[in-house]
């Protein structure tokens, strides 16, 4: 049994420029080691450069793909300056299937122009591998290169390709970027983090960004405590854990992003990554994030169901009640609660449960879950017509939370009403989304039932009179007849 705590935060930040890409110089040249187009490493004194290879999978395809990644130290022929030269060198070669279009994102900067801003080096590899085509420098340097007519497919190998900064090497990872179509003929797009040797620049999260939107919006920030060990016993949990993240619709379950996999460093349990989805999602329908973790050096992923909402804690645009906590001045939050004499009020919203075992409060929600068959047992027939005669019978209400303003309208039924109904769910003080989408669908069954039935009969009502009205015409015709005798 695992028991998984997540905690969402979202971190504000001031925006301050418009996001806009920028096309970067690609130039192919001839390398050979030592030496380069407009370097001479022969200056170079002794040193044990860094450099990293990493294997990764991708959903849909076979195999496994490899990133091999280092730098080297050089010195600029006419400046005498030393620079690091990045090298990256992407194989798929170990990767079999199709309809996948695979490019790569590296977090760089701005690279020194050195001949080109990308160098391909041609000397290096067979002359079947693919060439850099292509490469974008996004505002706060993720840097995405795409290859030979922009596609790099399963089976193939890229030319490697190097990029020249001041910046000091770090052990981090790039982002292997998976455009397919789904089997229902969607646009996919699947992102995996691979280690690899990167320059130590800010990551791009911690820039703010702005929107085509006249309101300011935080940049998304996951944080949260992960256990994965059962109550009592809760050693450490410590490594790289591989996260797949995507976002849901909160009114209907449906995704509205890509799936995101990417590694993400647990210490003692604890983690801090950015949600690297586009910013235009956040704005408008409520938003469930749906996670599956994969520990370290582990093959599967564990699904943390249910999803959970994505709220603005603990810092919030408004909050209804923050006027019962005294003293608190604008821009303040409450940060710690020791030293507190008085009771300390905590009131769920909605889709949030309290509950307690002594002295152990577990805070948890309860939104749409999977629909997977695979996940489910104990199936049985419903009576469609009987689950519509039930809904008709319930009651059905306008109100509001407790916690909300007297302003704000909610329609629908009360819990215990539901569970009072149809018997579903674990509890009388909570709907879950699965059970009120399965109960509407189920009488929209019986409803359509009930008119076809009445189709039918009106069918045979519409025959009974079209057979009265000819012999009425019939005898009309004959009484018509015995008048002219």
């Amino acid at each position: 049994m695992q028991k998984i705590v997540i905690q969402i935060l979202l971190g504000l930040l001031v925006v301050v420029s418009s996001r806009a890409d920028t096309p970067l110089l690609v130039n192919q040249v001839d390398i050979i080691i030592p030496g380069g187009p407009c370097w001479d490493d022969t200056l170079v004194s002794s040193y044990s450069p860094p450099s990293a290879s990493n294997n990764f999978t991708l959903p849909g395809l076979t195999g496994t793909g490899t990133i091999q990644s280092g730098v080297s130290y050089v010195v600029d022929s006419s400046t005498s300056q030393v620079h690091d030269n990045y090298t990256y060198n992407l194989s798929l070669s170990g990767l079999s299937g199709s309809g996948h279009c695979i490019s790569l994102l590296i977090h760089f900067g701005q690279p020194l122009n050195c001949d080109g801003d990308v160098l391909v080096e041609t000397n290096f590899g067979p002359a079947s591998d693919v060439k850099v085509s292509s490469a974008t420098l996004a505002p706060y340097g993720d840097i995405t290169l795409q290859f030979g007519t922009g596609c790099l497919l399963a089976g193939q190998t890229a030319t490697p390709f190097g990029m020249l900064t001041d910046s000091t090497p770090i052990s981090g990872t790039v982002t292997v970027i998976d455009n397919y179509t789904s089997p229902n003929g969607g646009a996919m797009q699947s992102r995996v983090n691979v280690g690899a040797i990167v320059p130590n620049i800010p990551p791009d999260w911690l820039f703010p960004i702005q929107l085509p939107y006249p309101i300011v919006l935080p940049i998304p920030i996951l944080q949260g405590s992960l256990v994965t060990n059962p109550y009592p016993y809760m050693p450490s949990t410590n490594g790289l854990y591989r996260f797949i993240l995507q976002l849901l619709d909160g009114s209907n379950g449906l995704a509205v992003s890509s799936l995101v996999t990417q590694s993400v460093q647990v210490v003692n349990g604890l983690f801090t990554t950015p949600l690297p989805f586009d910013p235009n999602a956040f704005v408008g329908n409520p938003l469930w994030l749906s996670m599956s973790v994969s520990p370290p050096n582990g093959s599967n992923f564990i699904p943390l169901n249910p999803p959970m909402p994505i709220t603005p804690a603990p810092q919030a645009i408004y909050a209804y009640s923050a006027g019962v906590v005294a003293g608190l001045a604008a821009g303040q939050a409450v940060t710690s609660l020791n030293g507190l004499t008085d009771a300390v009020i905590l009131q769920a919203g909605s889709g949030i449960i309290f509950e307690t075992n002594e002295n152990t409060l577990t805070i948890s929600s309860q939104p749409g879950v999977g629909s997977d068959r695979s996940i489910k047992t104990g199936f049985m027939e419903v009576k469609s017509e009987d689950i519509l005669a039930r809904l008709a019978a319930l009651p059905i209400q306008s109100w509001r939370y407790t916690n909300e303003v007297p302003s704000v309208r909610h329609v629908g039924p009360m819990a215990q009403d539901f569970k009072a109904a149809f018997g579903l769910g674990d509890s009388e003080k909570f709907i879950a989304f699965v059970d009120e989408q399965g109960v509407a669908l189920a009488a929209i069954q019986g409803l359509n039932q009930k008119l076809n039935e009445k189709d039918a009969e009106i069918q045979n009502l519409k025959r009974q009179n079209d057979s009265l009205a000819e012999r009425l015409n019939e005898l009309e015709t004959a009484v018509k007849a015995l008048a002219r005798k």
